[in-house]
């Protein structure tokens, strides 16, 4: 009987395949509906992965581009899956089958595991890797972390269909911007070290390290920023990582991964609000929190009320907050900074102006900076050590021109070490350095005012602050 894997159907997990041998398989790596599917099984007795290519118009377009990068990789000595097999399969979709890497993980998982010493080798090998694709007239141009595999110290290079292939080495200013869109990927904080890394890139091209260090910030702030609005256009439509859907007056934007959990609670966010005021995290006019939980997963719930019929028109008219909150939740971890990660975006039609919309993000324990600094007032020197980090995390919204909008103490959380921003509805990002000075200069002064009867704690703040920002 036929099942469906994510739209990739198969027969108990064979897929037939024209003049090849069966392919079994086991499970879906990765999804993109309508355009590929990528699945590991066994194919001829061997360990592999298979890429299906679901446009009927531009799949096998798709699947030649495959072809031609990982054969530029083998003819450049560069590290990549072998291609077995393609063709076509019974369905008339072009299938790729290639060797698995044994014990490899991808770099991006990777990263998020390792050291900062680790890091900082893994960008100078990835620097030195690149230097080689450039150098072989070759160039990955979407690349990213998810396109290398790291098994036992060695990098394999994936994603053939996204590189080009030219016959001379690459020239300086395309070489340049593919290594900051690499370098992009990072948090900012990175950028720095990034450039330093370069050095090795730039011995093995032959060019002067200065000049490739000089050029690179700007060209890594370009392609950021390319990044984010690539990004931020994805997370208001159907993709690989957000499921978009409209059903009974209700539009909601989901992460995949959490769609399962969330279903039920998806359905009817109002039956989880506990009846008991006093068990809300916070009860407004404008806002109702509450946290919950999600078949295993612990949530809060940040519903927007409707205050009444003007109200309600008006938000008829605007962007929701809730919107803004998703939005932002998205931009501060896609910039690496700590915010609980958003799940859902909801909005609900209850007649023709009254809409009710939700944010729902992922619970964090920890304890507000206003508690624990009440909790520490007698330790200056760890209250100091934690203006430090918070100081740090001023610094980089200042560089990315990004004012929050509420700075109360009890919108930073405490969790592992970091300080997590939450309450983001009223956050913005800033084009223009006037508007945003502005702006940073009321989020500084409603942040200095929560130790405004604490005068040596607001001391402490006051210089770690100065010592880090700029203005």
């Amino acid at each position: 009987m036929p099942t469906t894997e994510r739209g990739l159907e198969v027969i108990d997990g064979r897929v037939e395949l024209v003049d090849g041998p069966t392919l079994h398989c086991a499970r879906v790596l990765r999804a993109l509906p309508g355009k590929r599917h990528v699945c590991e099984g066994l194919f001829d007795g061997r360990r592999v992965v298979a890429k299906f290519y679901l446009d009927p118009q531009r799949g096998s377009i798709h699947l030649q581009r495959e072809l031609t990068g990982l054969n530029a990789f083998a003819q450049a000595g560069i590290a990549a899956p072998t291609v077995l097999w393609h063709g076509l399969d019974l369905q008339g979709r072009a299938v790729l089958v290639m060797s698995f890497i044994e014990q490899a993980e991808p770099v991006n998982r990777h990263w998020d595991d390792a050291s900062d010493e680790q890091c900082e080798t893994l960008v100078a090998e990835l620097s030195s890797l690149l230097a080689r694709h450039h150098q072989a007239g070759l160039c990955q141009v979407d690349v990213h972390l998810g396109n290398f595999l790291l098994t036992d110290g060695e990098l394999y290079s994936l994603d053939g269909d996204a590189v080009t292939v030219d016959r001379q080495p690459l020239a300086w200013r395309p070489s340049l911007s593919n290594l900051a869109l690499l370098y992009a990927q990072l948090p900012p904080e990175w950028d720095e070290r990034s450039t330093a890394a370069s050095i090795g890139y730039a011995s093995q091209r032959g060019w002067p390290p200065r000049r490739v260090a000089a050029d690179l910030p700007e060209l890594i702030e370009r392609a950021r920023r390319k990044r984010w609005r690539k990004l931020r256009d994805k997370l208001y439509r159907d993709c690989t990582a957000v499921a978009h859907m409209k059903v009974a007056g209700r539009e909601q934007f989901v992460i995949r991964d959490a769609a399962e959990h969330l279903q039920g609670l998806l359905d009817d966010p109002d039956a989880s609000c506990p009846l008991d005021p006093a068990q809300l995290l916070k009860n407004g006019n404008t806002a109702t929190v509450w946290r919950t939980g999600a078949n295993g997963l612990s949530v809060v719930v940040k519903r927007y009320n409707v205050k009444g019929f003007l109200h309600g028109l008006a938000r008829r008219l605007k962007e929701s907050r809730a919107s803004i909150s998703w939005r932002n939740a998205h931009r501060l971890r896609f910039y690496g900074i700590a915010t609980p990660a958003p799940l859902a975006y909801v909005v609900r039609n209850e007649g023709m102006v009254r809409p009710l919309a939700y944010f729902i993000a992922e619970a964090v324990d920890g304890v507000s900076l206003r508690d624990w600094v009440e909790n520490h007032v007698d330790q200056p020197e760890l209250v100091r050590s934690t203006a430090r980090k918070v100081a740090e995390l001023f610094a980089l919204m200042q560089q990315l021109r990004i004012s929050h909008g509420d700075m109360k103490a009890s919108n930073f959380i405490l969790h592992n070490e970091r300080i997590v921003v939450i309450d983001l509805d009223a956050m913005k990002a800033h084009c223009w350095g006037l508007g945003f000075n502005r702006a940073w200069r009321r989020d500084i002064a409603r942040f200095t005012a929560n130790w405004r009867e604490m005068p040596e704690i607001a001391d402490i703040f006051d210089q770690e602050l100065r010592a880090v920002l700029t203005g």
